[in-house]
């Protein structure tokens, strides 16, 4: 198994693949995982563009329940007791992603269908101040206080979020949430000095999310995110996960943020 592993470090950081790829992410949360909380295991297929095909993410710790119903909140210490989790997976042109429970043996089979595409009330535009953001206070990664901002230009009613510290599982309170549930992560430290993310701690989520309709992923400047680029996510600065009927909006708010505290 770990000779297998070590197959993944066969290029070096930087270099592009020419190929298609697996990313792996065996644990993610791993604070959280050795305190029984809320944690991931993903695998994501990449094709030579740097694009996703096909995402799978396992939550051992989410209950059925607790996914079943649109607008469920996970929570980091709601855990699964009776069961052994879900997985979630999509496949890049499905329109569609799948939830089933985990269980020993032969996949089980599904039981919803998430497709917020086909539902009528996806015509319906998501307000700037139902908006209900996603985040970790305690990520080393990301910066709250930005977030916390942001929200509040937004107009947003509510002030309590969903904390989860797993950067998977936020993908997937994104995607069992509702509509208005929105992510911004906004990095710590300045572009040029921000030390690129991992891609194994966004690959396989972001497509389960954009393919069950909930909405559409970019960085801090409106740009796709580029899996292509080695083992970081070098082209890419901070990040945007939201309904496409405020997108652009929140965008928009996300960089007179940053501009605003870089003129302080």
């Amino acid at each position: 198994m770990l000779e297998v592993i070590d197959l993944g470090c066969s290029s070096p950081p930087t270099q592009r693949r020419k190929a298609r790829f697996w990313s792996m992410d065996p644990i993610d949360g791993t604070s959280a995982f050795l305190k029984g909380e809320q944690y991931a295991v993903s695998l994501a297929l990449i094709d030579e563009h740097g694009k996703e095909l096909l995402g799978l993410l396992a939550c051992p710790n989410l209950p059925l329940r607790a996914a079943m119903d649109a607008g469920q909140r996970i929570e980091e210490d709601v855990v699964d007791t009776e069961g052994m989790g879900v997985m979630l997976s999509a496949v890049r042109g499905s329109g569609y992603a799948l939830l089933r429970p985990m269980g020993k043996g032969r996949l089980q089979g599904a039981v919803r269908k998430i497709n917020r595409r086909r539902s009528k009330q996806q015509l319906i535009p998501v307000r700037m101040e139902d908006l209900h953001f996603v985040d970790s206070s305690v990520s080393c990664a990301t910066d709250s206080s930005k977030v916390e901002i942001l929200a509040e230009r937004a107009g947003a009613r509510e002030t309590e979020r969903t904390e989860i510290y797993s950067s998977h599982m936020r993908y997937a309170a994104m995607v069992l949430g509702g509509r208005e549930f929105a992510q911004v992560r906004f990095p710590k430290k300045a572009k040029g000095e921000a030390t690129p993310w991992c891609l194994w701690d966004h690959a396989g989520s972001q497509l389960i999310y954009s393919e069950s309709g909930a909405g559409k992923v970019t960085d801090l400047e409106g740009r796709p995110i580029d899996f292509g680029a080695g083992r970081k996510l070098s082209n890419n600065w901070g990040l945007i996960t939201a309904d496409e009927s405020v997108h652009v909006e929140i965008l928009k708010l996300a960089g007179e943020v940053i501009g605003d505290i870089q003129k302080n």
